[in-house]
């Protein structure tokens, strides 16, 4: 292993490159969220398959009230408050 001292110069070259991916991330972001929006759900089985792998059909993306019920059990109050601000 080689260590290295962080010296302010390859912190900025870091953060840079951080910088980068983080505003390619948004740009992938923002454009699946448009897909999505304008396509609806053949958008989200198109964009799950590219990006997971899944093969996923229409009926896979319906939940009945008891497994979603079930699955707010199993998550944290936070994160279930990240999915009804996001809807």
């Amino acid at each position: 292993m080689r260590i290295r001292k962080l010296t302010s110069q390859l912190e900025k070259h870091l953060l840079s490159r951080r910088a980068q991916s983080d505003a390619e991330a948004q740009r992938v972001a923002s454009e699946i969220v448009s897909d999505v929006r304008r396509r609806g759900d053949a958008a989200l089985l198109t964009w799950t398959n590219k990006l997971d792998h899944a093969e996923l059909r229409p009926k896979d993306l319906w939940f009945s009230q008891k497994e979603i019920r079930a699955a707010e059990c199993n998550v944290s109050p936070d994160f279930l408050g990240a999915i009804r601000h996001a809807a």
